[in-house]
């Protein structure tokens, strides 16, 4: 047998991480001296300690590890590949970080009006009222929220609290100068359709996100960014574009004071 400090130098564990193994019950000492107090391990342990660094290693908590000597080996031979999916996951979180620092550091390279601008999140369902119609300008998507303010008064619909105004821009005709577009509001319930205005539950949706102070004129360019990105990022267009007027212009007259965010549905 081997006192613990030399069984610490053959397995490369330290005495206090011994120790630590034997509180928890993952290492036990094969003997302890009553009267010296020193801790014993055995030549069969060394193989044990050199399977605890192994499982350490590859992701087992301590916890996991105290358990595992119960597991069959059918259940261990799950239990790792369970373990090899997370650490696959984690490996695709990191790729990804890794790729978006290097768009950042490009962008802040080129200094770019849109650098570390671009957020991915989830927008939550929601139910809606909703208008579409096509128009023949951008500007005149105005039109279309004073028809569907005019419409929920005249028949008493009613709006959740905080409720913040969305519109698609479904497909635009430059030829026909035609853009498909649609407006909404949230609302607590869904009802039957009446004339125009339709009563809808939007799904969750995965985007790519840029929120903007001021006015429109920058939009473009904000579709230009994003394109670039999704095609960059590896990931695919999955719905129409469609903006979030957090501070529009029915509720202030200085443009500078809008706040619009710009989504963009994506999928990988």
């Amino acid at each position: 047998m081997f006192q613990i400090g030399t069984f610490s130098k053959l397995t490369g564990i330290s005495i206090d991480r011994l120790r630590n193994y034997d509180n928890k019950n993952i290492l036990k000492p094969t003997f302890i001296d009553d009267i010296s107090g020193y801790r014993y391990y055995s030549e069969e342990q060394i193989a044990k300690a050199n399977r605890i660094q192994i499982l350490i290693e590859i992701g087992f908590s301590l916890k996991e590890i105290a358990t595992i000597s119960t597991l069959s080996q059918i259940q261990m031979i799950d239990l790792v590949k369970q373990k090899r999916v997370k650490a696959n996951d984690q490996l695709l979180t990191i790729k990804r970080q890794i790729a978006l620092m290097d768009y950042a550091i490009n962008d802040l390279q080129k200094k770019d009006e849109f650098a570390l601008s671009l957020n991915i999140k989830k927008i939550p369902s929601r139910k809606v009222v909703s208008l579409r119609q096509t128009i023949k300008r951008f500007e005149d998507e105005g039109m279309l929220w004073e028809k569907l303010s005019y419409e929920v008064n005249k028949y008493n619909i009613k709006f959740v609290n905080a409720s913040w105004t969305y519109a698609f821009t479904h497909s635009i005709d430059l030829v026909n100068n035609e853009i498909d577009t649609e407006v909404q509001k949230e609302v607590s319930l869904i009802q039957d359709d009446i004339e125009d205005l339709k009563f809808k539950e939007i799904p969750q949706s995965l985007v790519a996100s840029v929120v903007f102070k001021g006015g429109y004129e920058n939009i473009q360019k904000i579709h230009d960014y994003v394109d670039k990105w999704i095609k960059v990022m590896g990931y695919k267009w999955n719905g129409s574009p469609f903006q979030i007027y957090y501070i529009s212009p029915a509720e202030v007259l200085d443009e500078d004071g809008y706040i619009t965010e710009m989504c963009y549905p994506i999928i990988k």
